[in-house]
């Protein structure tokens, strides 16, 4: 097993300086300033295990598990001015977003030898979990032309599973034939979530925009089984086999109600 952690600062400046044409609906320039602060901090531990078990064959067992979260803080300055270099506008935004992404993954096999070599059946099940949060809150500001503060949050999430079940068989008949088969099935699933609001100052609340905000769910699973037989002969060889697949999805616009 092993653990380790990382601490990181980082700070962020950019510039972005546009000069419009005077073709532009509005001509003039336009600056965007930002500043950006964040410290990351990351948790990564593994943990494993593996037993022989003499005349049976063998197992395992395996972990791992990464976090990393933040809190963002940045500032945004939007300046406009028109083509005799006056101050048009002056805009202001702020915010403060918290994120994490946390991965988990599991992996456990059976192993057993029939005697002689590469004689073999194999089962192993696996899995893992994926899940990223960012939360954005907003404030913006008019300072010219004044005007008043506003508000606004978005909320992205993503959430994805994965597990996957394979069965092998390997028998190699001779020095010059083998034959292999096997099963394998996986099971995915996901879930995506984008929720922007919107400060509502006669109701003093926040209110989900409907426009802006969606939800969308992916199911799918996978089997497969095959079966190969190869052999040589001589200087030459050939393999034969056969693959069967079947594959069941489903598409779930969760904010329209459509699949």
């Amino acid at each position: 097993g092993s653990y380790s952690v990382r601490q990181e600062s980082r700070n962020r400046v950019t510039s972005d300086v546009r000069q419009e044409s005077a073709t532009a609906p509005v001509p003039g320039s336009y600056r965007a300033d930002l500043i950006a602060n964040l410290r990351p901090l990351a948790h990564i531990a593994t943990l494993g295990a593996e037993l022989d078990l003499e005349n049976i064959g063998s197992m395992g067992v395996s972990g791992e598990f990464f976090r990393n979260s933040f809190v963002r803080s940045d500032r945004i300055v939007k300046t406009y001015r028109d083509l005799t270099g006056a101050l048009s506008a002056l805009q202001r935004r702020e915010c403060w977003d918290s994120e994490y992404e946390d991965e988990a993954g599991y992996t456990a096999f059976f192993e057993h030898g029939f005697g002689g070599d590469e004689h073999k059946i194999r089962a192993e099940f696996s899995g893992s979990h994926q899940e990223e949060e960012e939360d954005n809150h907003y404030t913006n500001y008019s300072d010219v032309p004044p005007g008043p503060v506003t508000f606004d949050n978005s909320l992205i999430r993503q959430i994805d599973d994965q597990k996957r079940v394979s069965l092998d068989y390997t028998n190699p008949l001779s020095e010059t034939s083998k034959f292999e088969a096997g099963y394998a099935g996986d099971f995915n699933a996901s879930d995506a979530t984008t929720r922007i609001e919107n400060f509502d100052a006669d109701q003093l609340r926040f209110v989900q925009d409907a426009t802006k905000s969606n939800q969308f769910r992916f199911r799918e699973a996978l089997h497969a089984g095959y079966a190969t037989y190869e052999r040589s002969l001589g200087l030459f060889g050939f393999m034969a086999g056969l693959r069967a697949e079947q594959a069941i999805t489903e598409s779930h616009l969760v904010t329209l109600d459509t699949t």
